[in-house]
């Protein structure tokens, strides 16, 4: 229920709007300003206590009918509104409403929304009078995200948008099977290997190829990389990392990550060379990623995405397949006869483009070649008619591997999955 108060004067609405807004004799959330020629009409979200008339009828009489600056100009009541605490808290007493912070460490950020309408604090200093009032009445109440990052920081967005509360969207990106140096899943680690001189000083060979490039082909949303057993780790986890006499380098070399060597720019005869790296060399199915919710979340996968290169051939079937069972992640190998005895859920081999093709929907046609890319790309969209969901509470993980190990030769050969995270 809104509440109006009529005055005959001639106004800026821009400005009267700013003048109420600020007056801290008004504590009830201006709605909006009405004005038909002469009459002007101002309605509060709540009726308006006698001395908050009194500054009203104050504010209307020294109101000078004049345009605000372009830098005083005030955010619309019908989308955004700067407002006070105690004028948050009015606006926000409405059933229904949404109400989130963010903690910026000394202060509080706290926005509401109340269908179209939204209000904002943006700086509620801690340890003031407010402060401890919204701590103790209304932070509980906050529909707040409480997932966190791989390197500790607070993921936040607004659940009313994306989902039931405490869930968040998010798009994964697979490995390049058309490129071995990105398949980081099943790499192992080396420390610390002292390389040998090819001879000339520049060139120092590893006992391992096929290097882990890290930074060549993987993106993902928050910079974070799912393991096997549904944790995130960053870039930086699988880096490689070059020494001279147990000083790490920063430059000055160049890494061949297939062939697992490390060029420098000027010759380093008769110094220790080492390197710390991951590599696929010899690992057993070193051509599989999983995609497993870590523990106590489930995926909703509402959709899928294959990009793959117009150069790009299927020279061994890509597989996907979903399981479900206790522990599956920690199991190393896939055998047929687990599958058969009900832990998977799903299978599909997909032998070339035909078969890509033929099950995909809503087909997206070509992306032209642009920027590093050198040739046009297909998108290949899976739209499921029903999401599927991938939770940890029951050992489910979906599995996308290249059968036999062999890669696909080509430019580009990805899979993007779309996706909400929530609570199992």
């Amino acid at each position: 229920m809104l509440f109006d108060y009529t005055y005959n004067k001639v106004i800026n609405s821009d400005r009267l709007t700013l003048e109420i807004q600020q007056n801290p004799s008004i504590t009830v959330a201006l709605d909006h300003i009405g004005v038909v020629d002469t009459t002007v009409t101002i309605w509060f979200r709540a009726a308006l206590s006698t001395d908050e008339q009194t500054a009203l009828n104050t504010i209307v009489t020294n109101h000078i009918n004049s345009p605000l600056e372009p830098d005083a100009m005030p955010i619309s009541i019908e989308s955004e509104s700067c407002v006070t605490w105690t004028q948050f808290k009015s606006f926000s007493s409405s059933v229904g409403c949404f109400i989130n912070y963010i903690d910026l460490g000394t202060i509080y950020f706290i926005w509401t929304i109340y269908n179209e309408h939204k209000a904002y604090v943006p700086a509620l200093t801690k340890g003031t009078t407010d402060a401890t009032d919204f701590e103790t009445n209304y932070k509980a109440k906050c529909n707040k995200q409480t997932d966190i990052s791989a390197v500790g920081s607070q993921l936040v967005e607004q659940s009313i948008y994306t989902g039931p509360p405490n869930s968040k969207a998010v798009s994964i990106v697979t490995p390049d099977f058309t490129d071995r140096t990105s398949w980081y899943q099943k790499s192992v680690q080396v420390v610390g290997e002292t390389l040998t001189d090819s001879g000339d000083g520049l060139t120092f060979n590893s006992v391992n190829p096929w290097w882990v490039n890290i930074y060549g082909k993987l993106t993902y949303t928050y910079k974070q990389i799912p393991k096997r057993d549904g944790t995130f780790g960053a870039h930086k986890d699988w880096a490689v990392s070059v020494s001279i006499n147990n000083v790490v380098q920063t430059s000055g070399y160049t890494v061949d990550y297939v062939n697992g060597k490390v060029t420098f720019s000027s010759s380093q005869s008769g110094a220790t060379v080492k390197a710390t790296y991951w590599h696929t060399n010899g690992v057993s199915g070193f051509g599989e990623w999983l995609l497993a919710p870590p523990a106590g979340k489930k995926y909703i996968v509402e959709h899928v995405e294959v990009q793959i290169s117009v150069n790009a051939v299927v020279t061994s079937p890509v597989r996907m397949e979903v399981w479900a069972g206790s522990n599956l992640a920690t199991y190393g190998s896939f055998p047929d006869y687990l599958f058969d005895a009900g832990y998977g859920q799903f299978r599909a081999d997909y032998r070339g483009m035909r078969d890509l093709i033929n099950t995909a929907n809503l087909g997206q046609g070509v992306l032209k070649a642009v920027s590093d890319m050198q040739n046009d790309v297909v998108v290949l969209p899976f739209d499921y008619v029903q999401a599927f969901t991938l939770d940890s509470a029951v050992g489910a993980l979906f599995r996308f591997t290249v059968l036999n190990n062999i890669p696909a030769t080509g430019e580009l050969l990805t899979a993007t999955f779309y996706l909400q995270i929530r609570n199992s």
